[in-house]
């Protein structure tokens, strides 16, 4: 919903408060890891330089069965590529 960009509405409505997303992500099952460990990297990079954003917390580490396109870890522990390609950020 919204292209991820529904936290500019919030910033116009309340300016002079801090934003917390306390959930983002790609829940599509078309989308690749890669692809998206991109998208949710550019996204924190994109807020990081947003005034009023406070902190940014992407959903889900891991979930029961049927979220696969969600997670970044299977029940095992293992990590798909996601958290590889934001621990390498740069910024």
């Amino acid at each position: 919903i919204h292209g991820g960009r529904l936290y500019e509405t919030y910033r116009l409505r309340y300016p002079d408060k801090l934003l917390f997303i306390t959930e983002f992500c790609n829940p599509s099952s078309q989308v690749g890891q890669a692809i998206k460990g991109q998208q949710y990297l550019d996204f924190y990079r994109t807020l990081r330089d947003t005034s009023g954003i406070c902190a940014v917390f992407a959903y889900a580490l891991s979930a029961v069965s049927g979220h696969d396109a969600i997670i970044w870890r299977d029940k095992s522990g293992d990590q798909n590529r996601i958290p590889s390609i934001i621990g390498d950020r740069i910024f």
